[in-house]
């Protein structure tokens, strides 16, 4: 990940962690504002948008647009909301964020628990039952119903 993507994907975190949300609504230009007075990185907003996609691309972030409808029916657009995905929360943890560690294990218990099927461990098994079945099974093969089953003949 190249270093712009990874400031702006912790500068959206940054704006997650401050409000406490599970998702980010500042708008472009905010961003942008954030990344220069943060990271000191200038940046147009169609490079923004190009770090937007890679991430969205790389599965770290996912954006979920936002409209509503005003009385008259007229279609209002508001900021697209940005949610941080467990993978890139993951790639914050690798950067050194703490709280995206935290983070990433809750999301991962959360939407990947642990199966509450019980498996039994295998049972002790007989070596010659075991020989026996595998030479059974060499022969199987030999057999003129087998060949003709298959088509070998």
């Amino acid at each position: 990940m190249r270093n712009t993507k990874t400031q702006t994907l912790s500068t959206i975190a940054g704006v997650i962690r401050k409000y406490k949300k599970k998702y980010c609504v500042a708008s472009q230009e905010k961003i942008i504002e954030l990344l220069e007075n943060w990271y000191g990185t200038e940046i147009k907003v169609r490079a923004l948008n190009y770090h937007l996609a890679d991430l969205r691309e790389w599965k770290m972030i996912k954006s979920i647009k936002r409209t509503h409808r005003k009385k008259d029916g007229t279609l209002v657009l508001q900021t697209t909301a940005t949610c941080i995905t467990p993978l890139g929360y993951y790639e914050l943890a690798k950067l050194g964020c703490e709280w995206a560690l935290k983070k990433y294990n809750e999301l991962i218990k959360r939407y990947f628990p642990k199966p509450v099927v019980k498996i039994d461990p295998p049972e002790k098994y007989d070596k010659e039952e075991h020989r026996r079945r595998r030479a059974l099974g060499r022969e199987i093969f030999k057999t003129e119903e087998y060949r003709k089953a298959f088509g070998l003949d």
